[in-house]
């Protein structure tokens, strides 16, 4: 599906072999640094503990299937996504910038874990697709069966932001 989506203030970060990357900062909940020390491993993950919670941690490259990725820096630099009291730690190599302008993406990356690119301080940038990329944080999270496809109701989905509001459509009709 090929489209066009408005993001304002989207941050830009590095990761995973990419010089460019962003997300819309509305999307995020925190930035964060935690030295190497802190973080630990439990049930085959990495995590942290953040905020008298366990924060599962996910390095970007992974996310996206790439393979012979190094170790985390130290400090390793986290943004911080919450849905709820969900909350998901994506491990990036550095945070660049947070761009105070509107931009449009154009949604027609191929890619799995990307939505598409737009010209960002002058630059081509590659846009992260948050549901596919987060998905295995919500998938652990869940322990339901299998869904009942059989019926389908209409979703109405309140948000201000069009961006948000394009990633959440495309998730649920992923799904």
């Amino acid at each position: 599906m090929t489209g066009v989506q408005t993001c304002a203030l989207p941050i830009l970060f590095r990761a995973a072999g990419f010089e460019r990357l962003a997300v819309p900062l509305s999307l995020v909940a925190r930035l964060e640094e935690f030295p190497a020390s802190r973080i630990e491993r439990a049930a085959g993950q990495l995590v942290v503990q953040y905020r008298e919670r366990i924060l599962r941690l996910t390095p970007l490259a992974s996310a996206l299937g790439e393979t012979g990725a190094g170790p985390l820096a130290d400090p390793a630099q986290v943004i911080v996504f919450a849905e709820g009291d969900n909350m998901a730690g994506l491990v990036v190599d550095q945070i660049v910038d947070i761009h105070d302008e509107s931009i449009r993406v154009a949604s027609n990356s191929a890619r799995p874990g990307l939505s598409g690119s737009a010209v960002l301080g002058g630059k081509i940038t590659d846009f992260l697709d948050l549901p596919t990329v987060l998905s295995s944080f919500k998938e652990s999270s869940c322990s339901r069966g299998p869904l009942d496809r059989s019926s389908q109701a209409p979703v109405l989905i309140v948000d201000g932001n069009p961006f948000s509001r394009g990633l959440v459509r495309n998730y649920l009709e992923l799904a």
